[in-house]
């Protein structure tokens, strides 16, 4: 009997322990609960003719309480941007504490992104200290340079390739990670008119033959057709043809073409060409023939009066195609029109191109007169021995 009350006894005891255990028990508050692993800023953008060509991100981790070690490997296009430096000193002192860290491996490597650029960082702790602050926290900065910019806007995403994260325990650390975004704007590309001379010994007057030549410039994307409307002054110019085609090669296949909508503006366009890139595109040479369509008394040579007339050549209107895309030139600013300067024949009054009897006769036929006033070439109100003079003293000029 005595036996049984002391084990009943015993029994009321220990429960009494469990329960008083019981009522000292408290939650304990998850650790490492949404870790995320991300790059910051989450996004950079770089105008193309930024004089500043470097940034920084920032590889940063928060709501850990209890990371002892990471692998974290971060990828990008290489050909666009390039990692200067990767300074991890200051943050790791101030995540583990100065002296208690260990850096496994540091370098960069060959990534996933369209260059193929990476960088990894593993390392870890070799104490229990952590931060206090489950907040954000640096783990290593990256420094890099834009090394390139193109007609349209260039993208890649800074990845996160591998992120292995430890606690104190060796046991893998849930998280989610978010890669950032870097742009460079658009450089749009230009177009440019060069005028050539193929006879530089024979001034720019009546007869000339000449060309202009019509240049993309700063294609670094792949050109591949273009459609272009250009203006000249049809009373002083006359269009012949496209003397040559460029670089994108459709001379070859029949692409290529050109037609003169109305005195003034031709058509030229190119398509389905071998995709080009450079600095400096040649697409196609305009022919033009200095030629007056109207006999008018600006076209004359006359004393007291300008000695030349000035002839322009612009872009109404241009388009360009590349692979990536295409761009429509109008709205952007188009180069200047090219100004070329005819220097007119003294006493060319038929505006031929050279001085001759017939010159002479015309001017005649209306010796003593007052009108037409364009043979009054001294302008002094009367067709007379001194207007004569004017055109024999350049007699000869431009015959054979």
């Amino acid at each position: 009997m005595k036996t049984k009350l002391l084990a009943t006894l015993l029994l009321f005891s220990l429960l009494a322990g469990v329960l008083a255990v019981a009522t000292t028990i408290r939650p304990v508050s998850a650790i490492n609960e949404n870790v995320t692993l991300s790059v910051n800023p989450p996004e950079v953008t770089k105008n193309w003719d930024d004089p500043d060509s470097f940034f920084d991100v920032f590889v940063t981790i928060t709501n850990v309480t209890n990371l002892f070690g990471f692998d974290i490997r971060v990828s990008w296009d290489s050909s666009l941007i390039t990692l200067e430096s990767a300074e991890y000193n200051a943050s790791l002192d101030a995540l583990w504490g100065v002296g208690g860290w260990f850096v496994a491996k540091n370098e960069t490597y060959g990534g996933g992104g369209g260059g193929g650029g990476g960088y990894m960082l593993v390392a870890l702790s070799m104490s229990s200290v952590f931060t206090k602050d489950p907040g954000s926290q640096t783990l290593f900065p990256l420094h890099f340079k834009v090394i390139k910019h193109c007609n349209f806007v260039l993208t890649t995403p800074i990845h996160f390739d591998v992120a292995k994260l430890s606690d104190k325990g060796w046991q893998s650390i849930v998280h989610t990670t978010v890669d950032g975004l870097f742009h460079v704007t658009a450089r749009r590309p230009d177009l440019e008119l060069e005028l050539y001379d193929p006879n530089p010994s024979k001034p720019f007057e009546y007869c000339k033959i000449f060309e202009v030549n019509v240049y993309a410039t700063h294609i670094c994307a792949n050109l591949k057709d273009y459609d272009f409307k250009i203006l000249y002054d049809s009373a002083l110019l006359k269009f012949v043809d496209v003397d040559l085609w460029g670089e994108l090669g459709d001379n070859l296949t029949g692409g290529a073409s050109y037609e003169l909508l109305a005195p003034g503006e031709i058509h030229v366009a190119d398509t389905g060409g071998v995709p080009a890139t450079g600095d400096k595109i040649f697409l196609f040479a305009l022919t033009f023939h200095v030629e007056f369509n109207d006999i008018d008394i600006t076209h004359i040579w006359r004393t007291l009066a300008h000695d030349d007339l000035i002839a322009h050549v612009s872009f109404e209107d241009a388009h360009l195609s590349f692979l990536e895309g295409d761009i429509d030139m109008i709205g952007i600013d188009m180069p200047v029109p090219l100004n070329v300067t005819i220097h007119l024949i003294r006493g060319d009054v038929d505006c031929n191109g050279k001085v001759d009897v017939f010159d002479l006769r015309t001017v005649a036929a209306y010796y003593d007169l007052s009108s037409p006033v364009k043979y009054d070439l001294t302008m002094d109100g009367t067709i007379d021995i001194f207007d004569l003079v004017v055109v024999a003293t350049n007699f000869g000029y431009g015959g054979p």
